[in-house]
Order: structure tokens, then sequence, then C-alpha cells
């Protein structure tokens, strides 16, 4: 294995729906644990210029364990207090387990790691909701930019 790239979706708790991620550390919500993430190698500028008009957050992403903490004091706390930009519900997983596996020696300390997200939903936005279908002009480009600049790093 040579590298490792998570791509996903995930709330924006800053920014509005169809901004990209780049994740540097996981905030587990249910101890309030942060990991960070080893996000070396993808870059917020590289993604910027492949997405033109979409602004890309960095800073950490909070890992829920579901849709029922759309609590809007709690989502403010971990903006403001853990400066998160947006929250998720599997990649501190995905990032746990790898780094376990680097430590224990399953996995080379150094493959590649990728974890980058598209905002679908801006839970702090009085006017979304998380039943709102993301139009194609929202989802499509983003993922495009990141799809593009992940194959860029793996085939470059």
């Amino acid at each position: 294995v040579r590298s490792v790239s998570v791509i996903s979706k995930a709330g924006g708790l800053t920014g509005r729906r169809g901004d990209l991620m780049v994740p540097r550390a996981t905030l587990m919500q249910s101890g309030d644990a942060l990991h960070p993430l080893p996000n070396a190698d993808l870059d917020a500028a590289r993604l910027a210029a492949l997405a033109p008009g979409r602004t890309v957050h960095e800073g950490p992403v909070l890992t829920v364990a579901g849709t029922l903490l759309q609590n809007r004091q709690l989502l403010h706390f971990y903006r403001r207090f853990w400066r998160c930009v947006g929250l998720e519900m599997e990649g501190s997983f995905f990032a746990r387990t790898l780094v376990a596996a680097m430590s224990a020696g399953i996995v080379r300390d150094d493959v590649a790691t990728r974890f980058a997200y598209y905002t679908s939903d801006v839970p702090l936005d009085p006017d979304s909701t998380l039943s709102e279908a993301l139009s194609s002009t929202e989802g499509v480009p983003p993922l495009y930019a990141i799809t593009r600049a992940i194959l860029g790093q793996i085939l470059g």
C-alpha cells in the first residue's frame, strides 16, 4: 500500500454548500479527543485552483455518532472553541485505524494519506436542511476537484 485516500461529504460549520474541507485533525464528539490527521500532501491551494469559486476550509472536523447532534449551541461551541470547520460521521474511525496500523507496522509509516470532504449541508444555516438534495452544481464540481487533486498526487 502506497497511499490511502478518503473522500466524503460533511456538514460545514463554516462556508456554504459545495465548499471543500481539508481536515488537519478529527475530533471525537463522544469525548472531545483530538486526533491529528497525517494529511501532508493534500494541498489546499491546489484544491482551490481545481475548484474555482469554491472556498477550501482547513482545520479539525468533528466526528459525530449521527445526525442527532444538530444542536446549534453545541455546533457553535465546536466551531468557536475547537475551530472545527465541519462535522462528519466516519473519518475519525478511518484515521485512527490507519494510524494504529502504521504504529503496529502493518502499514508502512511513510504511506501517503489524504482526507478531503465537500460540504453537503450547513447545519448552522437556518435555511439549510439535511433533507435538501445537493444540486449538480453544488456537489459535482467539488467532488471532481478533490478526485483530480488526489489522482494528481497518485499518478504524478
